[in-house]
């Protein structure tokens, strides 16, 4: 995660990595990958994480707290 409150000077503000599965467990084309996707809900502050190992949600204190459950509105307003 960056932040870019400063554009002129971005920052790594944060990272996530995920545990590592037996290599029994996966696929050899899958193995060394890391996180392949990530997707962030702006809405409820929530970013996820896709790796070969499983979907995780994350949050930072970059975006603020997290909101459990269905967002108030829809974002971005229709």
């Amino acid at each position: 995660m960056s932040d870019v409150s400063n554009p002129e000077q971005p920052k790594i503000a944060g990272y996530f990595v995920p545990p590592l599965a037996g290599k029994e467990d996966l696929p050899g084309y899958t193995l060394g990958k890391g996180v392949l996707a990530m997707y962030t809900e702006h809405d409820r502050n929530i970013m996820w994480a896709f790796t070969e190992n499983g979907a995780y949600a994350l949050s930072s204190p970059l975006l603020g707290e997290p909101v459990m459950g269905p967002a108030a509105k829809p974002w971005p307003a229709r």
